[in-house]
């Protein structure tokens, strides 16, 4: 993580080197388990990665989904560590019918927001559409098939080929 600068990150908070490097870890290799013990930094981690992946052009917009019960803790901990960044917390959205929703998923997908902190709950009240969601499946299913085509059940490969069996019927069923 020497080669990132986090010129927006406030002066007063010094990431340590492990927190650095999980960022790096992160905007490099896309998917990341952050699991460090409590206190050691992961929220730290998680925001410094979307600042730095929306300055460094990597990411767009970036959507962070957290327990109900630390949103609040979140989001200051989000001022703290980049004091000027474009955030959009939405803290209770459970009582909005569907016309509402659709206005404030309107409003996330147009809105110049670094950061979009929404809970659990919520992400599941934002349904996708039938289309989207039948692209992310086919698409899914390709990569699958792709790989059942060029490996061949045998040997090593068994136990791996039969999983991504299953996984090819899951797909199909979805879709």
């Amino acid at each position: 993580g020497a080669n990132l600068d986090f010129a927006e990150k406030s002066s007063l908070v010094t990431l340590r080197p492990h927190q650095i490097s999980a960022v790096e870890r992160m905007l490099i290799g896309g998917n990341t388990l952050l699991a460090h013990e409590v206190g050691a930094g992961k929220t730290y981690e998680m925001i410094a990665a979307a600042m730095e992946g929306k300055r460094l052009g990597l990411t767009n917009k970036n959507l962070i989904v957290v327990p109900k019960a630390v949103i609040g803790q979140f989001a200051t901990s989000i001022q703290h560590l980049y004091p000027k960044a474009n955030v959009l917390m939405l803290d209770d959205i459970k009582n909005l019918n569907q016309k509402e929703r659709e206005v404030l998923t309107s409003r996330i997908a147009s809105g110049n927001y670094d950061i979009v902190l929404i809970t659990h709950d919520q992400l599941k009240k934002m349904s996708l559409s039938s289309e989207t969601q039948n692209k992310y499946l086919e698409k899914k299913l390709n990569e699958i098939q792709e790989f059942l085509e060029a490996n061949p059940k045998k040997g090593d490969n068994k136990f791996i080929v039969d999983l991504m069996e299953k996984y090819e019927k899951f797909y199909k069923n979805k879709i």
